[in-house]
């Protein structure tokens, strides 16, 4: 496991992957905000239809901050915390090793990105749902 996060962490390090991957938490993020704002209309007399509505679209919201939430702390742990004080040569050269507080930072980004994942497929699912919920009368 050891070997696999410091692999991992010597990746993270390179700008390539860097662009790569909080690019790719950035356009996620910006994606779900962007689906919260082009949510379509649902006019509807029945109120069981808008209550269904209200309920996605507070699911939805939710989703949208817990990932603006998520990416923010992404960011600060791979400026601000431990990852920022890795250094990729030195692992490559086999003259340093991941201090647990890198290890358990490596493991938080590699959990932030999975949970990004699930929250756009979640999300995915709930603007299908409501797009369905729109064309109902």
């Amino acid at each position: 496991m050891m070997e696999i996060l410091t692999i991992t962490a010597i990746q993270l390090k390179g700008s390539l992957v860097f662009l790569l991957g909080l690019g790719g938490l950035y356009t996620t993020v910006r994606a779900l905000i962007t689906g919260i704002v082009t949510l379509p209309e649902i006019d509807t007399t029945r109120a069981s239809i808008e209550l269904e509505a209200n309920r996605l679209v507070s699911q939805l919201r939710g989703l949208a901050l817990a990932s603006v939430l998520l990416f923010i702390a992404a960011v600060w742990l791979y400026f601000a915390g431990p990852i920022a004080g890795i250094d990729a040569d030195m692992l490559k050269a086999r003259k340093a090793v991941l201090t647990s507080a890198q290890v358990y930072s490596l493991i938080a980004l590699v959990m932030i990105a999975i949970i990004l994942a699930f929250i756009e497929l979640r999300a995915t699912v709930l603007r299908t749902r409501l797009g369905k919920l729109s064309t109902a009368k």
